[in-house]
């Protein structure tokens, strides 16, 4: 479970190590300035796999989270 874990100051870094990953979602997941997001990074190489086709449509997803999911709230 450890390596779900981000140590670090790199982000970006970080999930190119883990996971062999270094795309377009995780440049954007590691830049964010906005929303504080609590991601656990082996998502983004899947999101990539699966949702990559739907780039440039208007398709939408709904991803339904728990724990904090992006809200940037502490509960």
């Amino acid at each position: 479970m450890k390596k779900y874990f981000f140590e670090g100051t790199d982000i970006e870094t970080d999930i190119k190590e883990k996971y062999g990953y270094e795309g377009d979602l995780a440049t954007l997941f590691a830049d964010n300035k906005g929303t504080w997001v609590n991601k656990w990074h082996h998502y983004l190489p899947l999101y990539e796999k699966y949702f990559f086709k739907y780039r440039g449509t208007l398709a939408r997803f709904l991803e339904i989270d728990v724990y904090r999911g992006g809200n940037g709230h502490n509960f």
